[in-house]
């Protein structure tokens, strides 16, 4: 951000690493600017700050938002069990991938708010919230493949089959694709220097198989020829998705796993949004089978909390993390297996 401000270039490649490091940053591992610009010119007033000062309100903003946004959605889908929700918080703070989150300043934290606020606001009558919510997810969209979709989808369902879209529905998915363009357009605007440099130099150099994603896991498994059986892998999360019922609760939180699972680029610390999804499974399982909630919540946080350290240790060993698909994976399989008996129940029961 204070590169855009002082009128350096974050796209040059023949200037960016000389601008970090002149402003006092980690020295970049990208020829240019790690994110589009349409992720840097909303966050244009932290440049003004200092930099200490930019860490700490950027630590302290991510915390809060998370840590409020997890209150919400437990005291409203999950009342009555603070057991529960003390599990979510820990899973939340002291899991692995939230740490490191955390501790190296990622987006982990406000798109689990984001994420929960989407579907919170949705049901809570306030869809221009919602929509403003769903925005988030373009900070990172590898991420998001499957779930933005899903999310509008869920929203434009209609109540009855035939009837039209729900106006709550309509409202959220226009506002947030009226934000998300207008930010796209801005950030265009303001430095267009980001295309073709950004999608030549990022792009195709994140999309190689050597981060926490099917192609890099099938390539690790078994080689090169196995890397096509990643698609396969794939389609078959996509086909399962597909059997749940886009209108009812345990549509999103499906679809959230397969959009992580699927992920052309992704790394470790980015499974802390794992934690929405069992959230969400869980609190659609509240009013149906209360064991059944309990089973998908203490089990995902075990993913989190005993799996994903384990695989980081596995991949300091190994020095690579082509193996840490295993975890949206595994998650996938409890949130899908849970919910699978009300695959087709097209009930809202979350508000």
């Amino acid at each position: 951000m204070r590169a855009i401000l002082i009128g350096g270039d974050p796209y040059d490649p023949s200037s960016w690493l000389l601008t970090a490091t002149a402003l006092g940053t980690q020295p970049p591992d990208t020829p240019v600017y790690i994110y589009p610009p349409w992720v840097a010119v909303p966050l244009l007033p932290l440049g003004l700050l200092p930099l200490g000062a930019v860490s700490i309100v950027w630590l302290v903003a991510s915390l809060a938002a998370a840590l409020a946004a997890l209150r919400s959605a437990l005291a409203r889908w999950l009342p009555g069990r603070p057991r529960d929700h003390a599990i979510a918080v820990v899973a939340l703070l002291l899991s692995w991938v939230g740490m490191l989150a955390l501790v190296i300043g990622q987006w982990g934290y406000l798109l689990c708010a984001a994420l929960l606020v989407a579907p919170l606001a949705l049901g809570g009558g306030r869809p221009v919230v919602a929509g403003l919510a769903a925005t988030a997810m373009i900070a990172k969209p590898q991420l998001f493949l499957f779930t933005a979709p899903a999310f509008a989808i869920h929203a434009l369902w209609p109540e009855r089959p035939g009837g039209p879209p729900p106006r709550s529905g309509v409202v959220a998915v226009a506002t947030a694709l009226a934000t998300g363009v207008a930010l796209v357009v801005l950030g265009w605007i303001v430095v267009p220097s980001w295309w073709p440099t950004w999608p030549q130099l990022v792009g195709a150099q994140q999309t190689r198989p050597f981060t926490d994603t099917l192609p890099a896991l099938f390539l690790t498994v078994g080689g090169r020829d196995a890397m096509p059986l990643s698609a396969v892998a794939l389609f078959g999360l996509v086909a399962v998705a597909l059997l749940f019922h886009p209108r009812g609760d345990a549509w999103l939180p499906v679809w959230m796993v397969v959009s992580v699972a699927g992920a052309p680029y992704a790394n470790s610390y980015d499974q802390i949004v794992l934690l929405v999804p069992i959230v969400l499974a869980s609190a659609a399982l509240h009013a149906r089978s209360l064991e059944r909630s309990r089973l998908v919540l203490y089990a995902g946080a075990a993913v989190l909390l005993a799996l994903t350290p384990l695989m980081y240790e596995v991949a300091l060993i190994r020095r690579s993390e082509t193996l840490g698909a295993i975890v949206p994976l595994l998650t996938f399989a409890i949130v899908s297996g849970s919910l699978w008996p009300y695959r087709r129940d097209g009930r809202r029961l979350l508000a």
